[in-house]
């Protein structure tokens, strides 16, 4: 074998000899080493904490073994020490201790390693000054890679200890936001001490996953000040100034497989009753009210019929038993033909082609079916007055799941069917 790091004509034999006489000094080089970086940083080997020396010692030791592992053959691997060290420089970030700290520390020990190994090669038969300082330049260069591995570990550890506190006062942040008459002035020191510009007014939003069985902590992907809070039961978000220019189009960014549901843009003293409505707003999803089908984003805004009516089901369900009371005593699909046609009817003005095109019939169709429709509800039916009740209530009985039964009186008072959602929840607690 060649010892190419030494790079001058000295016999293997006296090469492998002086490697044999350094190896045989590590253990006292490196506690004099220790001793030198211990005396002018006390900080790494406290004595009631005997995990600092027990380091530097390792850390010393082996820095000595891998430089002369690379005498002995240049193509040596220096993966695991510096694995070591990037480790080190983590442990050395979690204690607190500054990048100056270690960098003093890896003077003072090569110097001592190089002041030692020189004296003891120095009377060797072949060694000369010049290899002397080709020694002492390798083991600066060698030094140097180790000192690189450790400040990648020092500064990837600080990094994440940084953006891990960063997360939690934003945790603590969005928590306190979401309470009943939050403190503003505890906000506002909150919301500094998170790096989160406090908005005028912000929204709450309700996550949820495609599939119930989906443990996935990949949050949806917002913007980047919007506050997320996936270690709720109810995994949550705030978003800032949702009415913002091109706000609503970048919720869909990418959601990673979650419904979304988005609440009414408040002040963010109230932000606890926007969540409560997206939250309303996916138990209306979940129950099959609105049409999962038709995506994974929701707003509550542009449901609130269906959202009030879901607050007070047996209201709403009255509401229909009592202005739709003629249609109740059709059969199920002659009934949410006739009421579909009426819907349209009083959007279109009762103006049969409109609401043709909007059905995609034929306008005779809509004129026979408003015959029908006069002779069940009379002159009622164009009373402008009612036409608002007419209104809710067949958007309710068309989509808000209601216990109005069928062929059943309109005065029967009967109570509104269970929601899927809530038939699912007895199952669970039953």
């Amino acid at each position: 074998m060649r010892y190419r790091l030494i790079e001058h004509e000295i016999p293997d034999l006296e090469v492998a000899d002086l490697i044999a006489v350094m190896r045989g000094q590590v253990d006292e080089v490196a506690h004099e080493a220790v001793a030198a970086i211990g005396a002018e940083l006390p900080v790494l080997v406290r004595p009631h904490e005997p995990q600092y020396a027990s380091r530097l010692n390792q850390s010393v030791s082996w820095t000595i073994s891998g430089f002369i592992d690379l005498m002995e053959d240049d193509e040596a691997s220096l993966e695991d020490i510096k694995a070591f060290f990037r480790e080190y420089g983590a442990w050395v970030s979690e204690q607190g201790l500054g990048p100056e700290v270690w960098e003093t520390a890896f003077r003072i020990g090569t110097g001592v390693t190089i002041s030692r190994l020189s004296e003891v090669v120095q009377d060797h038969p072949g060694v000369t000054t010049t290899i002397i300082g080709l020694i002492a330049q390798r083991t600066m260069g060698y030094v140097e890679d180790l000192a690189s591995a450790m400040r990648v570990g020092y500064v990837e550890n600080a990094a994440a200890a940084a953006e891990g506190e960063r997360r939690r006062r934003r945790r603590r942040l969005l928590e306190s936001l979401l309470t009943r008459d939050p403190d503003l002035k505890k906000i506002e020191r909150l919301a500094e001490a998170a790096e989160w510009p406090l908005p005028r007014s912000a929204a709450a939003i309700a996550l949820l996953p495609h599939d119930e069985g989906d443990d996935s902590d990949q949050a949806p992907e917002f913007h980047a000040d919007t506050l997320i809070g996936m270690h709720d039961r109810r995994p949550c978000a705030i978003v800032a100034d949702p009415d913002g220019p091109g706000r609503r189009s970048a919720y869909t960014r990418d959601l990673h497989g979650w419904t979304v549901a988005v609440g009414p843009t408040v002040p963010i003293t109230e932000l606890a009753r926007s969540l409560d409505w997206a939250r309303e707003t996916l138990d209306l999803v979940q129950d099959g009210t609105l049409d999962a089908g038709k995506g994974p984003l929701w707003f509550a805004v542009d449901n609130i019929p269906l959202l009030q009516a879901a607050r007070e089901r047996q209201l709403s369900a009255q509401l229909v038993a009592h202005r739709l009371a003629p249609l109740m005593t059709l059969s199920g699909a002659q009934r949410e033909r006739l009421a579909l046609t009426l819907k349209h009817l009083l959007q279109s003005g009762f103006r049969a082609v409109e609401a043709a095109d909007r059905l995609f019939v034929h306008p005779q169709t809509i004129r026979y079916r408003l015959r029908q429709l006069e002779e069940l509800f009379g002159p009622a039916l164009r009373n402008p007055d009612l036409h608002l009740e007419y209104s809710l209530a067949v958007h309710y009985l068309l989509n808000l799941p209601t216990s109005v039964p069928e062929n059943g009186s309109a005065a029967s008072g009967a109570a509104p069917e269970a929601s899927k959602l809530e038939r699912s929840r007895q199952k669970l607690t039953g």
